[in-house]
């Protein structure tokens, strides 16, 4: 990938150490091949595995309230009627 190399300065006289990359055409190549093809995939996959997930936990979520509020419909329609009273007002019984 990359090598260590000598840079000569003709003015200064002095020498430097640099990188030089070697097969770059290679890494190119990788490169443009991973970039145009795996990750927009790999980004679509996790995207629709996330609205999956969030979709199902909100159904999941909606069905518990729905089972709340059509229990405790029912429990204000036996209020209502006084059946199961036993002394305690409506207001008393929505605590329960």
């Amino acid at each position: 990938m990359f090598r260590i190399a000598w840079r000569r300065d003709p003015k200064t006289n002095a020498s430097s150490v640099y990188l030089v990359r070697q097969n770059s055409e290679t890494i190119n190549r990788f490169n443009d091949i991973l970039n145009r093809t795996s990750l927009p995939w790999i980004n679509f996959i996790i995207m629709i595995s996330c609205v999956s997930i969030i979709k199902l936990k909100l159904y999941q979520t909606s069905l518990v309230r729905k089972s709340q509020t059509a229990a405790s419909a029912v429990d204000n329609k036996q209020a209502l009627e006084g059946q199961d009273n036993q002394g305690r007002s409506s207001k008393d019984l929505r605590v329960i």
